[in-house]
């Protein structure tokens, strides 16, 4: 097995909802980004100023394929999921991210609040949002990813895949507010994590402090030592 390292040059949009001192998420919007893909011996394998984003499906679409049964495409999207979690690899994926997709299909809203209160749980182990910037407040954020390929195995960008959210923001309060906000208001990625293939990689790199600014247009703080969080109905 070998290690290849991808990183994504972040456009402006981005997001933030801080939980505390637990965890950071990052949401970015889909689009264009930068994206560079290394070897241990630092021999670019792939580079595209204009990568584009392009998640398979959002959340949304496994509770619709619940909804809509009869739907060919319903039956393709559950049948995916069910094979992902049938994987060997998927053991990898890290404890916290695997016991909420577990529970889809479900909501969007209802996956946000899930994959919070999971993070918040988590005694140990929990990946850490770790973003790096360039020497200037102006430079655009990186997010960066390592993933593991066999020996034999080229680098394919058509085997990225998303955390993907598509919803409209509802009317909420409290920390459902903040979470509409930051999650679903238009399409977004959560960048802590990557999919390659059947497995989850969590965000690496320096932590320079994401808070900062760079191009970040909003951070959002929300008090997540407790799981008692607001309804949003």
């Amino acid at each position: 097995m070998k290690n290849v390292r991808v990183t994504f040059t972040i456009p402006e949009g981005a997001k933030e909802l801080r939980c505390g001192e637990s965890y950071d998420f990052y949401i970015a919007p889909i689009s264009e980004v930068g994206i560079c893909v290394s070897n241990e011996d630092d021999e670019i394998l792939f580079e595209d100023d204009n990568f584009f984003i392009n998640p398979a499906r959002s959340i949304a679409s496994y509770q619709d394929a619940v909804e809509y049964p009869d739907d060919e495409e319903s039956a393709a999207t559950l049948k995916e999921l069910k094979e992902m979690q049938a994987t060997s690899s998927y053991k990898n994926t890290p404890p916290f991210l695997k016991s909420v997709i577990d529970k889809l299909p479900m909501s969007e809203e209802d996956f946000c609040l899930s994959l919070l209160e999971g993070a918040t749980k988590e005694e140990g182990g929990v990946i850490e949002m770790e973003l790096s910037m360039g020497d200037g407040d102006d430079e655009p954020l990186e997010a960066t990813f390592e993933i593991e390929l066999s020996d034999d195995e080229e680098f394919n960008p058509d085997k990225l895949d998303y955390l993907n959210f598509d919803c409209e923001t509802l009317e909420a309060k409290g920390c459902a507010n903040i979470l509409n906000r930051a999650f679903c208001d238009g399409d977004s990625v959560l960048m802590n994590f990557i999919k390659y293939g059947d497995t989850f990689y969590g965000n690496i790199g320096d932590d320079d402090g994401f808070s900062c600014g760079c191009n970040v247009v909003d951070t959002e703080e929300v008090n997540c030592d407790s799981t008692a969080f607001p309804s949003a109905e």
